[in-house]
C-alpha cells in the first residue's frame, strides 16, 4: 500500500472530494493528515493563489468540551474556511472513495501550545524554558495527549500516527517568525541531548520516585557543555564514555525512558483498540529523549522508520535492523525533497528497495508540497 502525508488545508484548496478523487485514480490508497501539528510555513506549487501557506500550531478537528473540561491545556483549533471539523470531514469523504484515513499527531513540538502554557515548557541546565518543547514529564501534558489520541480515535481513523514522542531537543524551534536554527557549537548528537536534557518542576518531582539525582545530574550536564564552550575544537565523549564517566547519566536516562514509557501506555490505552504507528528516524533510538525500542515496540501496533535519504541500500540496511529488534511490522516514510529523491526512477528505486525488506505500507511526504508531476511520479510506484 503506497500512500501521502498531506495537509488537511491542503486538501481544502483543492476540495476534499477533488483531491481523493485525484489520489484514487492514481492508485494511492492511504491518506496520513495532520491533525495536530506544529507552527509551518508550506510551498504548495499546485495552488497559484495559495503557494505560501503560513499556519501557526494548532488542531484540526473540533474538541469535544466535555473531554478537555476538567485539563489545564485545552488544543487551539485552526480554522479552515467551510469546515467546522476538518479531520471528521476528511475521513468521512476519504472513505467513501475507498482512502484509509490515518491521523498525524505532532507531540512535544508546538511552539502556540508552549507560548500559551509556559509552566510545561522544557527547562535546560541552565535555566532556560524553551516554548517550542513541552515536557513529557508533567502528568498535565500526558493527558492532553491521550486526549488528542482519543479525539483522533473518535474520528474513525485507521491509525493515529505518532511523532515526537520524546523528550525534545532545543535546537529545534520554530516560534511565530519561522527561524531556522543558528549555532557554530555543540554540533554532535551527544552534545545537542545534553543540552536538551530537561531539568523542569515536572521532572524534578516525577524524579523524586525514580533512582536519580536530579541536581547532580543537572551539574554534570552543565559541566560537560561547559567543557564544549571551552574546546569546541576537541572531540566530545561518546554516549558509551560519558555513561562509564558518569554513572547518574545511566539515571537520568533511565529515567527519560520510564518518561515515555508512561506516556505511550497512555497513548495507546486512548486509542481505544485504534492502530497506534510511531515515527522511528534510527535504528537505535536516542535514549537521552526516552526512546528504546523496546518502548515503542511495546506501545506500537506498527512502526514507521523515516528514511529520507537518496541510497537505496541504506533504506534497506534500516529497515533489516529494524525487523531483528522489533516484531511489529515496519512501514516506511521516503520524500519528494529533491536533494533526496528527484526523479521518477529514483523513487521507483527506492520504493523497490522497501518492498524487497518488508511488505509495509509505504508513505510519501508530502502531497501538499508535490507538484502534479510528482503526484505521477508516487502514482506511478502504487501501481
Amino acid at each position: 500500500m503506497v500512500g501521502v502525508w498531506t495537509y488537511p488545508w491542503t486538501l481544502y484548496e483543492q476540495g476534499v472530494e477533488d483531491a481523493c478523487r485525484s489520489l484514487v485514480e492514481r492508485g494511492i490508497e492511504k491518506l496520513t493528515v495532520a491533525c495536530h501539528h506544529h507552527s509551518a510555513r508550506v510551498f504548495q506549487p499546485r495552488f497559484p493563489d495559495a503557494h505560501f501557506e503560513r499556519r501557526q500550531g494548532g488542531c484540526y478537528f473540533d474538541p469535544d468540551d466535555d473531554r478537555f473540561a476538567d485539563l489545564p491545556i485545552r488544543p487551539i483549533q485552526n480554522d479552515i474556511d467551510g469546515a467546522s471539523d476538518p479531520l471528521g470531514d476528511v475521513v468521512s469523504v476519504a472513505d467513501s472513495y475507498g482512502l484509509q484515513t490515518n491521523a498525524w499527531i505532532v507531540h512535544m513540538h508546538n511552539s502556540r501550545l508552549g507560548a500559551s502554557h509556559p509552566a510545561y515548557q522544557l527547562e535546560d541546565a541552565f535555566g532556560t524554558s524553551h516554548e517550542h518543547a513541552l515536557c513529557p514529564s508533567d502528568p498535565a501534558v500526558r493527558r492532553y495527549f491521550a486526549a488528542i489520541t482519543a479525539e483522533a480515535a473518535d474520528r474513525d481513523v485507521t491509525a493515529v500516527e505518532l511523532e515526537a514522542i520524546r523528550f525534545p531537543s532545543v535546537f529545534h524551534g520554530h516560534g511565530t517568525t519561522f527561524g531556522h536554527d543558528a549555532r557554530q557549537v555543540l554540533a554532535t548528537n551527544v552534545e545537542e541531548r545534553l543540552f536538551s536534557q530537561c531539568f523542569c518542576d515536572a521532572c524534578r518531582s516525577r524524579a523524586r520516585t525514580h533512582a536519580v539525582d536530579m541536581e547532580r545530574a543537572r551539574s554534570v550536564v552543565r559541566d560537560l557543555v561547559r567543557q564544549s564552550f571551552r574546546r569546541p575544537d576537541t572531540d566530545p565523549p561518546t554516549l558509551s564514555e560519558l555513561l562509564r564517566q558518569e554513572p547518574v547519566l545511566r539515571d537520568l536516562i533511565e529515567f527519560r525512558i520510564s518518561t515515555i514509557d508512561a506516556l505511550l501506555e497512555r497513548i495507546a490505552a486512548a486509542a481505544d483498540g485504534v492502530r497506534v504507528n510511531t515515527y522511528v528516524r534510527e535504528s537505535s533510538p536516542d535514549r537521552f529523549a526516552g526512546r528504546t525500542l523496546d518502548v515503542l515496540e511495546t506501545h506500537s501496533d506498527r512502526l514507521t522508520a523515516l528514511c529520507y535519504v537518496s541510497d537505496p541500500d541504506v533504506v534497506r540496511d534500516r529497515i533489516r535492523t529494524l525487523r531483528r529488534r522489533v516484531e511489529v511490522p515496519i512501514d516506511v516514510g521516503l520524500t519528494l525533497d529533491p536533494s533526496v529523491l528527484g526523479s521518477a526512477s529514483e523513487l521507483s528505486a527506492m520504493v523497490d528497495a522497501v518492498r524487497s525488506e518488508t511488505d509495509g505500507q509505504v508513505t510519501v511526504y508530502n502531497h501538499a508540497m508535490l507538484t502534479e508531476a510528482q503526484l505521477d511520479w508516487v502514482g506511478a510506484v502504487a501501481e
